[in-house]
Formats: C-alpha cells, sequence, structure tokens
C-alpha cells in the first residue's frame, strides 16, 4: 500500500433514486445508484485521504440539487473536500443566481460544463456561453 496520501481528483457519486441521469440508461452497468459506501468497496485497503466530486451529467434542472446532494454528504464525510458542480453556461449570465446558490456550498471547488457529450462542441463559443464564464472570476470560481 502507498505510504503517503492519496487525494482521488475525480469522483462520481450519484443516487439514481434521488436524481434522473438520461445517459444511464444507454449504460446498464452504471445504471445504479453509486454512494460512498460503493467507492470504498472499489477502492479496497488502499486508502484514500481526500475525495473531490466531480459532477454526473444530471438531467437539466437538477444541478443545483445534486450539488446540495453532496454537500450533505461531504458534511457526513470529511473526506469529500471538494465539489466541482455542474453549471449550465450555454444559459448565459441567466446563470448567475445559480452561481450565487453554489457559493453557499462549503466545499464547492469549482463548476464543470461538458462539452464533448454535444452535438455540436463549438456551443462553447456562443456569446452566451462566454458571457457566463467571464462571471466565474467575480464569485472566485473555475471552470474544470
Amino acid at each position: 500500500m502507498p505510504k503517503f496520501p492519496i487525494v482521488d481528483s475525480h469522483v462520481h457519486l450519484y443516487d439514481v433514486k434521488r436524481f434522473s441521469y438520461g445517459w444511464l440508461a444507454s449504460v446498464p452497468k452504471l445504471n445504479r445508484t453509486y454512494l460512498l459506501e460503493d467507492f470504498d468497496t472499489a477502492r479496497g485497503a488502499v486508502v484514500v485521504d481526500k475525495i473531490i466530486f466531480a459532477e454526473v451529467a444530471v438531467d437539466p434542472g437538477l444541478h443545483l440539487g445534486e450539488a446540495e446532494f453532496i454537500q450533505k454528504l461531504a458534511d457526513q464525510d470529511p473526506r469529500i473536500c471538494g465539489i466541482v458542480a455542474h453549471l449550465p453556461l450555454e444559459k448565459g449570465t441567466a446563470i448567475e443566481p445559480d452561481i450565487v446558490a453554489l457559493k453557499k456550498l462549503r466545499n464547492l471547488s469549482g463548476i464543470r460544463r461538458l462539452i464533448e457529450t454535444e452535438r455540436n462542441p463549438a456551443f462553447c463559443l456562443e456569446p452566451q456561453f462566454i458571457a457566463a464564464l467571464r462571471l466565474l472570476p467575480k464569485y472566485d470560481l473555475l471552470c474544470a
């Protein structure tokens, strides 16, 4: 076993009973709840000291709930030291209230908006997307 602290910087935790993840329908092996107990089983004897949660492409409109759920898990398990939450940047400056809500989460580390799953990844070059990105420094946030 390693003799140094381990930080898993990209962990997906999700609860299919609590939230919907449309993409899971096409991945039957993953289409189940996966929480810290499952992570612990998968890591075996390797001690993981810290965990950074990465958003799991929850269905539209559920991103704040997902982040709040993970914060509750982090409040119970100090290994979750960071949350990289989803933010629909394509909505432009209209997402500012979502940023304000996310900033209330003690463990928020940054935001992420997947582009590789989009039919046209160039949508991230649209003015709305760029306007949303320009809001992030105001809230001391990074886009992962």
